[in-house]
């Protein structure tokens, strides 16, 4: 059986048949609501799909859900849950969803991996964490228990652009085969052997344990950046670009920006900004 035309990832959206024992779980319609609060409640909202050899797709996208919570009521059947676009800020909260082998968490907020994922995510195979704030080398190591785990994307996280970034998760995640959408080539995890085992690696380990911030359950976590306007300079720098556009184009692509959060003479992204700040 095929739903949501036959693609691997299909879009969102209920499928027109499914397996009979599904009867209680399909759509994931009767167990989570995302509410104006931003909570995943026990009432219906998320989506789902029956895939390709009968891999079970949910998602909740783009509800500004703050906390994982309230898993359990998905009753361990799907294989992938997707949770992107949200406002999410650490990873943990799951029970033990022995069936989840593929999570995607992009464009959240996480800046924290809960310790003993493991545990509640024994088969957990692909972690997709593209756009989000994880900071440090040392913060990934949370994740080293996870031993099925081959497929890993921190894309457009202040973290990837650390020095030594690929040599340390081939270093300290030896199982993962793939990440951010990269082979790790042998001759990356020799490279990464031979620096990590040596004196200088031992003392690079050391100092970046010191820099991690390993996330203690109920502990508490950096307040979150408060948004600001553009600046008096911003603003005139956006009018005097509204002023110079000459074509209907341009006045488009100007509002395209805008509307993205982007001000023109502001070149680079939030993310890289935070990661320079943390460097500096």
């Amino acid at each position: 059986m095929v739903c949501g035309g036959g693609h691997l990832f299909p879009m969102l959206g209920e499928c027109d048949s499914l397996p009979h024992q599904w009867g209680q779980v399909a759509g994931f319609d009767r167990y989570f609501l995302a509410s104006p609060l931003g909570r995943l409640d026990p009432l219906p909202r998320w989506r789902s799909v029956v895939q390709p050899l009968f891999s079970c797709y949910a998602g909740a996208i783009g509800y500004k859900i703050p906390v994982i919570e309230n898993m359990g009521a998905t009753l361990d059947q799907f294989d992938t849950i997707d949770l992107s676009d949200n406002d999410i800020r650490k990873l943990d909260g799951f029970p033990l969803l022995k069936r989840l082998k593929c999570l995607f968490l992009n464009n959240n907020r996480i800046v924290r991996v809960a310790e003993g994922l493991e545990a509640c995510l024994p088969s957990l195979e692909c972690l997709v964490l593209t756009g989000n704030l994880i900071q440090e080398l040392g913060d990934l190591d949370t994740l080293v228990p996870l031993r099925n785990l081959h497929t890993l994307s921190l894309l457009q996280n202040p973290v990837s652009i650390k020095p030594h970034y690929r040599l340390y998760v081939a270093f300290r995640l030896p199982q993962v085969c793939l990440l951010d959408f990269r082979k790790i080539k042998m001759k990356e995890r020799e490279e990464a052997n031979t620096l990590f085992k040596s004196k200088k690696g031992k003392e690079l380990q050391r100092d970046i344990a010191k820099k991690a911030k390993t996330f203690v359950p109920g502990g508490n976590l950096p307040d979150a950046a408060k948004p600001s306007g553009p600046t008096p300079e911003e603003l005139w720098k956006i009018r005097e670009a509204i002023s110079k556009a000459s074509s209907l184009e341009e006045v488009e692509r100007l509002n395209r920006l805008l509307q993205s959060g982007q001000i023109p003479g502001r070149t680079r992204p939030p993310w890289e900004q935070t990661g320079t700040a943390a460097n500096t």
